[in-house]
């Protein structure tokens, strides 16, 4: 089973489920442009000043290219987005490639 080192507790390797939320989050908080060496790596920071619906759907479109591309072994089965009192609730369903499981996650963007 691949880990990767824990962000929270150095020197753990994280696994699993936990490891997938984990690379899912790192995708999430890191805006694009921001990775020295890899400048294509995160997510648009720049949709200021853009309705709420267009800037829901670049995050989405972003963030199913960036989990193709940095958590290979992870199909997305499915990204939902909803505005719940004016935050953005995405709900992402994936599975391993494998066959082994999947998992559910839901963050505020």
């Amino acid at each position: 089973m691949i880990g990767v080192v824990s962000r929270t507790n150095p020197g753990e390797t994280v696994k699993g489920t936990d490891r997938i939320e984990q690379q899912i989050d790192m995708i999430l908080l890191t805006p694009k442009g921001s990775v020295l060496g890899n400048p294509k790596k995160g997510i648009r920071d720049d949709l200021e000043d853009i309705p709420a619906g267009i800037v829901v759907t670049a995050i989405v479109e972003d963030l199913n290219k960036q989990l193709a591309l940095y958590i290979p072994d992870v199909k997305v089965e499915k990204i939902r987005k909803t505005v719940e009192s004016g935050r953005v609730i995405i709900d992402i369903s994936w599975t391993y490639k494998n066959g082994t499981g999947g998992g559910e996650l839901r963050r505020e963007i």
